[in-house]
């Protein structure tokens, strides 16, 4: 979601380069990267690859809280899927309007980049994260959830297509989703993805990365 967002609204391109020591430095605080050693100067497909969370405080801090939130909701987070009525928990995108709401606090510039990589005060749903690589999978249709895709009549020997419910279109250009796209396909095949081990040699398989 950082990632698409800061493509979308001009802060980086896939071409950016990021360099990663380990951790980021951010007022009194500092912020660290999950290897310690750092990744070295990247750019968005390693990053992707490698999930390296230097890069996403960097370019969250540059989006800021209120872009990724609008990010986010587009891809259906924060929000009710309508898969399950009112069973469904809408989990929860943080904002600063959110916090100054709820909390009575106004948003701190730090907090941000525990949200640009997923923590903080995000919630989710394994239903909402599910739906949202399918969103990236897809090219940017946001569907409503559903257990039957076809159906067989008896008497009709050709399967009834069922249409999916639309709930939003991403208005990302598709160079930037598929540069996204190309990057969580090579979490699973490139030699230094995350999730290598999840590479299949019939199947085409992507994956998310920590971030």
């Amino acid at each position: 979601v950082t990632a698409l967002g800061a493509l979308a609204d001009g802060i980086i391109t896939p071409h950016t380069t990021v360099c990663c020591p380990g951790y980021y430095d951010f007022g009194e605080h500092t912020f660290r990267d999950w290897r310690p050693s750092g990744h070295g100067c990247v750019q968005l497909r390693q990053v992707l690859t490698q999930s390296c969370d230097v890069y996403f405080y960097h370019v969250g801090q540059l989006l800021g809280i209120d872009r990724i939130a609008h990010y986010a909701q587009a891809f259906g987070l924060g929000q009710s899927t309508g898969f399950a009525g009112g069973f469904e928990k809408s989990g929860l995108v943080p904002s600063s309007q959110w916090k100054r709401r709820v909390r009575g606090q106004p948003w701190y510039a730090g907090e941000t980049l525990s949200v640009a990589i997923g923590q903080g005060y995000t919630m989710t749903t394994p239903l909402q994260v599910a739906n949202m690589i399918a969103t990236l999978a897809n090219g940017g249709t946001l569907n409503k959830p559903s257990i039957v895709l076809r159906r067989e009549m008896l008497h009709t020997p050709t399967p009834m297509d069922m249409a999916p419910t639309i709930l939003h279109q991403l208005r990302v250009p598709p160079q930037y989703v598929a540069a996204v796209q190309q990057g969580l396909w090579s979490v699973v095949n490139d030699p230094r993805g995350t999730g290598k081990l999840a590479r299949h040699e019939q199947i085409a398989i992507a994956g998310k990365t920590g971030t």
